[in-house]
């Protein structure tokens, strides 16, 4: 990873325990992700959230596609540290979700 690279990750991973709390932009794209996926007919089998950050859009996917294999990837390991922390056991287990 480059230098601007890890500068990037390393402020999303400090900031990540009050991510959510100013996230007001991330929150309104997750609605408007899911009201769009509403209107789709898909069953994917695997999914990947690529910057994922505290994982809220992750556990929106999971409801929409219970049978699905989810990879929550992002930059920052505190975001997905932060995620991690906001999915259950049972519910990593059952999606075979995996953080990356």
């Amino acid at each position: 990873m480059n230098k601007h690279k890890k500068k990037i990750a390393q402020a999303f991973s400090n900031a990540a325990k009050g991510y959510d709390q100013s996230a007001i932009l991330q929150q309104q794209v997750e609605q408007q992700m899911r009201e769009r996926l509403d209107y789709m007919r898909l069953q994917p089998d695997k999914i990947v959230d690529l910057g994922a950050g505290t994982g809220h859009a992750s556990a929106t996917l999971l409801k929409l596609y219970p049978k699905a294999q989810l990879m929550t990837m992002d930059l920052a390991m505190g975001m997905l540290y932060e995620a991690r922390k906001n999915t259950t056991y049972w519910t990593r287990w059952r999606a075979k979700q995996s953080f990356i």
